[in-house]
């Protein structure tokens, strides 16, 4: 029988996070202590989910957060991160005119390297674009026709019939969903280990230091000067991040629903690491999140994010929720964290590292 799990046990209440911190600080808070800004003040809070809550089938674990910090690093990355989800696996017709199409993933029509602007025309044949404008039709779903309106009269488009014609659509998701799993791994932590962990020197080194510094020197900026110095601030953090290309029955389906991760230990047996695992819709990514309790960890996993190596050795293991800690296998086992391949250059726009794809076919209808 499957265990029924309440909803009441998937959440950190204010009253629950304000005993935790009582027992690792000997002290209490009298509003809400946040590990990312280390500041107990007066502020509207909410229970964010630790996974954004608009991926499908990803359990609704949630904990009290500060609502402006939740609120804007959901709107700035994980609603592109969420667009990139859903962009899999479109269609033309989703791309084009779905009902809710990709946040900044309107495609560009173009001929001859002019680009050319439309405007949609419905399904109903009889509706038919002014004579200022020229139909053109597109193949869609189920042997049907994408009908739109080119923004030029049928004289000039006549006159590019002989150009190239190609439709494109193109967004760079990459820092957006780094930065978003970084926090949904960072909050996993919170959640399972509470401030143990999110006022540890290994924590405050993501919280603090990552989430909480680039929150306070970008909150206000509009959106894509946020995206641009995201790029910047981030790169020195793009090792931390990899998918798990994991299958079958016994794939993990994510450390915040069955508690699984990768233990990084380093020679002397002291922890270095945690690769969290961040389920969203039918992706799975692991987080490489610093696990390190002296300087000398700090140093090696620094290191292993600056350098090229591409190989860790690494324990499977299991959160206890009886004794709060860390079941690890006693054997370790090679894992392979690439690194050397173009897509994880940040320096590099994702368009310039993409291989020249064919263009989208377009039927013509003039």
């Amino acid at each position: 029988m499957k265990e029924i799990v309440s909803a009441e046990s998937r959440t950190r209440s204010l009253e629950y996070l304000r005993a935790d911190y009582e027992r690792v600080e000997k002290v209490t808070f009298k509003h809400f202590y946040c590990p990312m800004l280390m500041k107990d003040e007066p502020v509207d809070l909410m229970l964010g989910h630790v996974v954004n809550e608009k991926f499908a089938s990803v359990p609704e674990f949630k904990l009290v957060q500060r609502k402006d910090i939740d609120s804007w690093y959901g709107s700035v990355f994980e609603s592109d991160f969420l667009s990139h989800s859903r962009f899999q696996g479109k269609g033309v017709d989703d791309v084009f005119f779905g009902s809710k199409p990709p946040r900044g993933l309107r495609p560009i029509i173009s001929a001859g390297g002019q680009e050319i602007g439309y405007y949609g025309l419905g399904d109903d044949p009889d509706t038919m674009p002014t004579d200022a404008h020229t139909l053109m039709e597109m193949n869609g779903k189920n042997g049907g026709f994408l009908r739109i309106a080119l923004k030029r009269p049928p004289a000039e488009i006549l006159m590019l019939q002989h150009q190239k014609w190609q439709s494109e659509v193109f967004a760079d998701y990459r820092v957006a969903s780094m930065v978003s799993l970084i926090k949904a791994a960072y909050l996993t932590l919170f959640w399972k280990l509470g401030y143990q962990y999110v006022l540890s020197s290994a924590g405050l080194s993501v919280g603090r230091s990552i989430l909480g510094y680039f929150f306070l020197e970008n909150r206000g900026k509009p959106t894509p000067q946020v995206h641009r110095a995201a790029t910047e601030f981030f790169k020195p953090y793009v090792n931390m991040v990899r998918p798990a290309l994991v299958s079958g029955e016994n794939a993990p389906r994510g450390t915040i629903e069955d508690n699984r991760v990768l233990i990084w230990l380093g020679s002397s047996g002291r922890g270095i690491g945690i690769g969290v695992f961040v389920r969203t819709d039918n992706r799975l990514d692991c987080v490489l999140m610093p696990a390190y309790s002296d300087a000398k960890g700090a140093e090696v996993y620094q290191d292993f994010l600056q350098n090229d190596k591409e190989g860790l050795w690494v324990r499977e293991g299991k959160f206890n929720e009886k004794s709060g800690e860390w079941d690890a296998h006693p054997q370790r086992v090679p894992m392979l964290w690439p690194k050397n391949t173009p897509s994880f250059d940040l320096s590099q726009t994702a368009k310039d590292i993409l291989a020249p794809r064919p263009p989208t076919d377009i039927n013509r209808d003039t």
